[in-house]
């Protein structure tokens, strides 16, 4: 139970637009042998491989009405957020489909990426 204010409205992840918290690399696992060398990584993008899955389920899996009822979601939801956010999640949904960040766009009355 947490009887403070739990940090209140500040963001608690990383990567933020918000100034909150940033890696501290004071504390990366060391490497050690095992049967070869381990280490932490920073994640690394490795080519369209996020987007599969959610491709899959936008084209193949949702109908029609699935799809307006998650866009009109979305949509809602996006209305008050800052003008960069609302680009950086257009551009992550028209990079699972077109149509789908095409969606977001129109309904945010942008143009689409």
């Amino acid at each position: 139970m947490n009887v403070g204010a739990n940090g209140g409205g500040a963001v608690n992840y990383e990567p933020n637009s918000h100034g909150g918290p940033v890696e501290d690399k004071t504390y990366a696992q060391k490497t050690y042998p095992v049967t070869g060398t381990v280490a932490r990584r920073p994640f690394e993008k490795t080519g369209d491989i996020d987007m599969e899955q959610p491709r899959v389920l936008w084209a193949k899996v949702m109908t029609q009405w699935h799809r307006d009822h998650l866009v009109d979601n979305m949509v809602k939801s996006m209305k008050t957020c800052k003008p960069d956010i609302k680009e950086r999640m257009i551009q992550l949904c028209t990079n699972v489909h077109p149509d789908f960040g095409g969606a977001i766009a129109k309904g945010l009355g942008l143009p689409p990426t």
